[in-house]
Parts: C-alpha cells; structure tokens; sequence
C-alpha cells in the first residue's frame, strides 16, 4: 500500500470483525470514513456512486469473501451560476430608458 493509505491483515474472531463491519457501513452511511492505524490516519469521502466489486470462492477446504468499494472524489463546482441561462424561450427584452437630451439637440 501507498504511503497514504493503511494495510490491515490479522485473524479475529466473528464478533470482532462483525464489529468493523458495523462501523465501516456506520461511516459510509454518514458519508465519512476515517481509519487509523498506529500514527497512520486516512480520512475518505464516499461518492453518491460506489463501485462494488464482491468474490466468492471455496478452495482447498478455505473458504473466501472478498468485498472491494472504489469511488471518484465528488467534483466540487463552484455555487454562482455565472449568469448562464437555459430557456425553450428568448427572454423579453429589457426595457430602454429615455436618454436626456444633449445640449445642443
């Protein structure tokens, strides 16, 4: 792994990894996840659209479930519509004021 991301691999007992389980749906369900081990932290922010990849297998008498989540960071645009406007219809036209008469006129 990256030096921004953490490895974790041990044996634990079902309550234990049912534990993180709960916690790891908790936080995708709150929209974000943060994981620490040791002084290693990373913080992520799930997408609205989520990648979910799932392997099953049965070998050798080792049974195996794998469960991959991949997501783009959500694109943040900017909040001011830039006076951009879309219509089916051509906008009235804006009134003109009378301008005042110049000398000489």
């Amino acid at each position: 792994m990256s030096d921004n991301g953490i490895s974790f691999k041990s044996y634990l007992e079902r309550d234990q990894v049912i534990s993180y389980l709960e916690d790891l749906c908790q936080s995708l369900k709150s929209g974000k996840l943060y994981i620490k081990r040791g002084d290693k932290g990373v913080e992520l922010s799930p997408a609205d659209s989520i990648e979910m990849e799932l392997e099953v297998a049965e070998k050798k008498g080792k049974q195996k479930l794998a469960i991959e989540l991949s997501w783009q960071p959500p694109v943040v645009t900017g909040t001011s519509d830039a006076g951009l406007v879309i219509s089916h219809q051509a906008p009235e036209p804006e009134p003109v004021e009378p301008s005042e008469p110049q000398p000489g006129e």
